[in-house]
């Protein structure tokens, strides 16, 4: 490949967006046209998410067991619960849901004491099924409270009735909450507007040239075809960056301007610092060339602009439903997850909303999408070299 000649293919395309009006217009709209069945997809999700978190056994640690057999028996029993060991990191990390806290003389005072006493839970409210887990643990509580009134039964004061109390305890910070609303939408939002930033400078380089007769003509010029593809593929790259930090900056200046405005200047809970902004911009570099890779390559099996955007159509919605999954899951994903592609940095940008990200995830992330970069590329250079493909139709 020639550097001069990406360049100046580079440059060519990058001119042919630009005066294409159309096609601008096209990248603005059809992410506003999206935006509905987006909402009603993620509301089905978190649904889902709710029912599936009630009807499967949750890990819930709990601390100062021996106070109180007797609940320990009903929370074992429940079939709600699967008891672990755990503390408060391993609450933020994810890998237990709850964190109930029994105090010394817990089950005593309950069965025979004369006044309530108090049962702590700890639980990460950043997590979309948290409410869902509280009220599971609320439910199980019920018959050990029927249990111990019972025990209680022979005193005349109603007051003495009420055995213990449930104080409820949100680990999770106001960022971390901030992030985790931030998080139900925005990371496969970014990713899809990536995609669609450089889709119609993808569509219009390839299969554009094709219906419009033109490229016969690019393809006898000296750059080889390995330039042409890396080129055009440049070109996607550009303005897909370009529509994800014009996301980027948007989302940026609303929740740390605007929100703060509308509120009468008081602190928002939902925030972006710039950090957090910077790292998920690293992060969709390698993305995003990926994508301006397959892009070509896609468009290179159309025959016309219109087949084409049919093709893309099916791309973005290969990316929307890992992207609604993973916004509504709470679980650990495991290492291996993130060598996946689309799905990897839709993962990577919602662990950082929700500041659970880890430099092994990150690497992992951007060392997979790099490859895929440059398998891409190869595909889109061999498409090219293949003149029944190119001038079929």
């Amino acid at each position: 490949m020639n550097w001069r000649h990406i360049k100046v293919v580079w440059q060519k395309e990058i001119l042919d967006t630009i005066r294409d009006r159309r096609t601008l217009v096209a990248g603005i709209i059809a992410p506003i046209l999206i935006t509905p069945l987006i909402t009603l997809a993620s509301w089905a999700a978190m649904n889902t998410a709710r029912e599936k978190v009630t009807a499967e056994p949750t890990p819930i640690a709990v601390v100062g067991a021996d106070e109180a057999p007797e609940l320990v028996r009903f929370l074992g029993s429940s079939g709600f619960f699967r008891l672990v060991d755990g503390d408060r990191a391993a609450l933020r990390r994810g890998r237990i849901k709850l964190l109930l806290r029994i105090p010394p003389g817990f089950e005593r005072e309950a069965l025979s004491g004369r006044r309530p006493v108090v049962l702590t839970v700890e639980f990460a409210g950043r997590e979309v099924t948290a409410e869902a887990v509280l009220a599971k643990l609320r439910l199980c509580l019920e018959p050990y409270r029927r249990l111990t009134q019972a025990a209680r039964a022979g005193i005349e004061d109603p007051e003495i009735l009420r055995t213990f109390e449930l104080h409820e305890y949100n680990v999770s910070t106001g960022r971390e909450m901030g992030g985790m609303l931030l998080s139900f939408f925005l990371p496969f939002t970014l990713a899809i507007w990536g995609i669609m930033g450089g889709m119609y400078t993808a569509i219009d380089a390839v299969a554009g040239e094709k219906e419009r007769r033109t490229l016969e003509t690019l393809i006898v010029t000296p750059p080889t075809r390995g330039s042409l593809a890396a080129g055009k593929a440049l070109a996607v790259f550009t303005f897909s960056v370009l529509a994800l930090f014009l996301a980027l900056t948007a989302a940026y200046l609303s929740f740390n301007v605007g929100l703060p405005l509308l509120e009468g200047g008081g602190p928002s809970p939902l925030s972006l610092d710039l950090g957090s902004a910077g790292l998920i911009f690293f992060i969709s570099l390698p993305f995003l060339a990926m994508v301006a890779g397959l892009s070509i390559t896609v468009s290179s099996f159309g025959r016309s602009f219109k087949e084409t955007q049919n093709y893309f159509s099916a791309l973005t919605f290969l990316v929307m439903l890992p992207g609604m999954a993973l916004s509504f899951f709470d679980g650990r994903l495991p290492l291996w997850f993130f060598t996946l592609p689309f799905a990897n940095a839709i993962a990577l940008f919602k662990a950082v909303f929700v500041g659970s990200w880890q430099w092994r995830q990150i690497a992992l992330g951007l060392a997979s999408n790099t490859l895929y970069c440059f398998l891409t590329l190869a595909l889109a250079r061999r498409l090219l070299q293949k003149e029944d493909l190119l001038f079929k139709g």
